[in-house]
């Protein structure tokens, strides 16, 4: 659980996924806007994949007023490094971006 919505584990194999925008998750329990993925390369790291919705400015019932497209946004966490966050070459929060895929892009 993060606050407003829980973040479903799964475990890493090949499928189709179904995630919906925040305020749609937060509205209907029954959607995910979210999931968590173990990778099977670390025992600390994992995935967070969620799913987020072009906003509208001032639109008050959406959580994504600010987002500037749709698109799904990619974590790796390691909960190693949560004390000292991405400090020192480690990273606890590490986004994917595109073209950012060098083994040393934010310390590999």
């Amino acid at each position: 659980m993060i606050g407003w919505t829980k973040v479903d584990e799964i475990q890493p194999q090949n499928g189709e996924y179904t995630l919906y925008e925040a305020s749609a998750a937060y509205k209907d329990e029954n959607k995910r806007q979210a999931i968590k993925v173990k990778t099977p390369f670390s025992p600390t790291e994992y995935f967070a994949i969620e799913y987020r919705k072009k906003g509208e400015r001032y639109k008050f019932d959406t959580f994504d007023q600010t987002a500037l497209a749709d698109g799904i946004i990619v974590y790796r966490v390691n909960p190693t490094y949560k004390d000292e966050g991405n400090l020192r070459g480690n990273d606890y929060i590490y986004v994917y971006r595109t073209n950012d895929t060098s083994i040393t892009a934010s310390a590999g």
